[in-house]
């Protein structure tokens, strides 16, 4: 058992990735290297290998890029994408001569400096479209939310990671920590008390 950063799904992220050719990107070394070792082909001549095309279909492959159902680390980096777009937004604001965030005199898109962007992160407050809840407390921190996961064995011998519950300290004390209802769990030994 354990704690891991939450599930999400990012939208449009999944198609943009699985409908990627190197075509998309020609003169990038890395893509082609990387289509290379998805599809054991080459795009130089070669005896040894198949010619890559560059249309094979990465849904036809199983891997850490093609498994587009985990966005786990990835959806922090698409937080933390909106989280300054949200501070340049709000910095950038004017009311009658003052920025109504801070009360502080208006900036200039010229004048923005990422101190100024440091003070405007804190005030931001937004949910993303798959749900996720983004501020930051009086102190300064961000909300911790972690899933409660199981690694649990199968008959086969691979494991499945199951959510069996969420930490999640935006909620209410008391109400941090939820355990899903009926779910089982597995503990060492495969027992499940």
């Amino acid at each position: 058992m354990g704690f891991a950063l939450p599930q999400s799904s990012i939208p449009g992220l999944a198609e943009f990735l699985l409908n990627f050719k190197p075509a998309d990107e020609p003169e990038s070394a890395m893509v082609k290297a990387i289509w290379e070792m998805f599809f054991d082909c080459t795009f130089s001549s070669s005896n040894i290998s198949t010619m890559c095309t560059g249309t094979e279909d990465l849904r036809t492959i199983s891997n850490g890029y093609t498994d587009v159902t985990q966005f786990r680390a990835e959806n922090n980096v698409y937080k933390a994408v909106y989280l300054v777009a949200y501070a340049l937004h709000a910095l950038l604001q004017c009311k009658n001569g003052s920025n109504p965030t801070t009360g502080k005199p208006c900036v200039n898109k010229n004048e923005v400096e990422p101190k100024l962007v440091l003070e405007h992160i804190k005030y931001v407050n937004f949910t993303t479209e798959n749900g996720a809840k983004v501020f930051f407390d009086e102190n300064g921190d961000s909300v911790a939310q972690y899933e409660l996961v199981n690694w649990q064995m199968k008959e086969d011998g691979s494991v499945d990671i199951v959510n069996i519950g969420q930490y999640d300290t935006a909620f209410p004390e008391g109400e941090k920590f939820k355990l899903k209802k009926n779910t089982t769990i597995v503990w060492g030994g495969n027992k499940n008390k």
